[in-house]
């Protein structure tokens, strides 16, 4: 079945790139982050990868703490697809977050 040319209607034999240009309708309509890898067998790996990047982030965020660098009332929020913060009077400069990342002191 994964190889079955009449069941995809491909040529699978052959190189052809442009079927991955236009994507079908009932495919575009599926979210996804990771583009091509988001199918099942896309990676053999790609489940242990996201395992691994879960347990990296939590380690490291549990040992860091985050403050704004600037006051809050000197960043604006706009909204083009999602919302971005910047700098009051440098928003050409781009989103920004200034943040100061210090290590966690335990007591």
């Amino acid at each position: 079945m994964g190889n079955s040319s009449a069941a995809r209607r491909l040529t699978l034999a052959s190189y052809r790139p442009e079927r991955w240009q236009n994507s079908p309708e009932a495919v575009q309509g599926i979210p996804g982050v990771w583009g091509q890898l988001s199918w099942p067998r896309a990676c053999i790996g790609y489940r242990f990868a996201l395992v691994e990047m879960t347990a990296l982030l939590f380690t490291l965020i549990r040992e860091l703490v985050f403050e704004l660098a600037i006051p809050a009332e000197d960043m604006i929020q706009k909204s083009v697809v999602v919302q971005r913060l910047y700098i009051k009077g440098k928003v050409d400069q781009g989103s920004q977050l200034l943040l100061v990342v210090e290590l966690y002191q335990r007591v």
